[in-house]
This record gives C-alpha cells, structure tokens and sequence, in this order.
C-alpha cells in the first residue's frame, strides 16, 4: 500500500486519469467523508474563499447527487450526476456533468476503497468521452484544486472502552493555516452523533462540539 497523505493524479489509456491516495482510517470512516453531506462541505471546497451552499447526495442506485460551490465574488460552479453503483463502504460508480460544461461530454467516476492494516486505500477512474475532454482536464487547475483539497482532509479515528460506543472519529481540516478539527461519534447500528451536540460517553467524559474526552 502506498504512503499516505499524498493525492496522486496520473493518466492513463486514452481518456482516463486515474487519482490515488492512501488514508490513516478504516474504509467506513473515508467513505462516510466522501459520501455525507456534513462532511463534504468541509473539505471539498477548491480555492480559499469558495463555499458549498449546495451539497446534496442521495446514495442510492439511480439516485442523484448535486453540489454548487460559490466564490467570494459570488460566481458559482454547479455539477450535478447519478449514482449508477453503490456498495457502501467499498464502491461507488457516478456521472459527472458541470453545469457550464468546461470539457466535452459527462465523465464516469469510478471510486473504489480498499482497507489494509487500519489503512484504506483511495482509488479514483475518471473515463471521459474522448482524450481530448481528459486532456483539458489534465491542462486545467483541477488537479490542482483537487491536490488542496485532499490534502487537507485528515482523517482520525480512535477506538473506545465504553460499550455505548463502537467507534469515534475526528475529522480534521487544515485550510488557510487554520486547523478546524470535528469530532463524530458512531454509535451501534451505524447512528451518527451531530458534530455540535454533546453525549455522554462514560466515566464522566462527553463528546462534546470539536474535542474528543478521552477516559
């Protein structure tokens, strides 16, 4: 398994590129960051200074998903796309189609995580229409904007004594030298704590807003 912490961006074949990273988390808690809505927005953001008002994923065959980044100046780039498959916490196949379409055609996107040793393997296939809409691709910032926003996104977890809860985890944001750090609690049957509300965890020690109390 390769090192992690590092996005790779490489094409390959006639009109695919190929994106790589290795996460130090389980495979549940990297496709929890790629997958809820909560949690991209927190991340997948391009340049300093852009939101993401709109974020919305229904992870299911046949089902869309739609996100809208907005600008300081208040430009806005929309893209939108079906999900064609979805096997939760391994694979996920989906359309891709800007709004403004900046490269021909719409693209495949072909995500695939694979776990290793506490380890969880990133691997994106992009397959686009024709080599000429992947080449514009690869002379664009995208892979640059792609490359910041990984590497920003840090993914933690941590395993708990108390029998109320399974698993935590702390999802960690550095953009604009400042680090902003969310805690997320997984309870039994998959149920998630919001970010901002307190629980008790045992012994006297509470997940509460963005620090994780240890007993």
């Amino acid at each position: 398994m390769k090192q992690p912490g590092t996005l790779k961006i490489t094409a390959q074949g006639e009109r695919e590129i190929v994106m790589t990273r290795v996460f130090e988390a389980p495979r549940h808690l990297v496709f929890d960051a790629f997958t809820k809505p909560e949690l991209l927005k927190r991340w997948l953001l391009g340049p300093d200074g852009w939101t993401m008002p709109v974020c919305e994923v229904d992870l299911r065959v046949g089902g869309a998903y739609r996100f809208v980044w907005r600008g300081r100046d208040g430009t806005e780039m929309g893209v939108r796309g079906v999900n064609r498959e979805v096997v939760p916490p391994e694979r996920i196949v989906h359309t891709e189609t800007f709004d403004q379409a900046w490269y021909p055609g719409e693209a495949l996107l072909t995500t695939v995580l694979t776990e290793q040793g506490g380890r969880t393997a990133f691997t994106c296939t992009i397959l686009y229409q024709s080599r000429e809409a992947r080449d514009i691709v690869l002379e664009s910032p995208w892979s640059r904007a792609w490359r910041k926003a990984t590497t920003g996104l840090r993914i933690c977890w941590h395993r708990h004594r108390d029998k109320k809860i399974h698993r935590a985890a702390e999802l960690r944001l550095t953009r604009r030298g400042k680090r902003r750090t969310l805690a997320l609690a997984v309870l039994p049957g998959g149920r998630t704590i919001r970010p901002d509300s307190p629980f008790p965890i045992g012994n006297g020690a509470s997940l509460v807003g963005s620090v994780l109390s240890t007993i």
